[in-house]
């Protein structure tokens, strides 16, 4: 999900995401559980990691608890998958409900975002933590970007991405902490999350 910005001052907020926070064909509604990340080589390691698996988890049972109320049907594979890009994999569930006669979808949209897996669980006392802790403007980042039309909506979550200004840029990524995770370890799936948009910048980090 490639998508371009513009600011009424100039900058421009531009990114590819992996993850779709909803889109919607008539009363057929599809959302992304993404969560959970490895290096590309290491994509069968990620599959039978318990830490993982249990980040993942909780974003599929956050989003399957969000859409009770709003669906019909729901169906929601028992095992992630694997989404493979340019150099990490993530684990990942496609969610696909029906939604109920008459529902807006953009309603959903709404009760869906932010999603677990940039906000944390459970979401209030997640969002206050961060509001306490996160010493920066998220800005767009982790916003949605789509398009919203009067019978159907195309969002994807405003991941891997970079706010432009001028000859500079703000790149943003992130990741999940949960038990089991390490500094270490964290901060170097940022690393990994910011190469392909560091490539696209041409910054060469040496």
């Amino acid at each position: 999900w490639t998508f371009l910005i513009r600011g009424r001052d100039g900058s421009a907020f531009v990114g590819s995401s992996p993850e779709l926070l909803c889109e919607t064909n008539g009363r057929s509604f599809s959302t992304d559980a993404v969560a959970g990340t490895a290096p590309a080589d290491r994509s069968e390691q990620l599959l039978s990691s318990e830490k993982d698996r249990r980040e993942h988890q909780a974003v599929v049972d956050d989003l399957s608890a969000r859409l009770d109320g709003f669906v019909t049907k729901l169906d929601v594979p028992a095992t992630p998958q694997l989404k493979r890009l340019a150099s990490i994999v993530h684990l990942h569930t496609p969610i696909t409900a029906t939604l109920r006669d008459g529902q807006s979808p953009l309603e959903v949209a709404r009760a869906l975002h932010p999603t677990a897996a940039v906000a944390g669980s459970p979401r209030t006392r997640s969002l206050e933590w961060l509001r306490a802790n996160e010493h920066f403007s998220r800005g767009w980042y982790c916003g949605a970007v789509g398009a919203v039309g009067a019978e159907s909506v195309t969002l994807a979550v405003g991941l891997r991405s970079a706010l432009l200004r001028g000859n500079k840029a703000t790149v943003f990524v992130g990741a999940g902490v949960v038990r089991g995770s390490t500094p270490e370890s964290e901060w170097l799936e940022t690393e990994r999350k910011a190469e392909t948009m560091l490539a696209a910048l041409g910054v060469d980090r040496g």
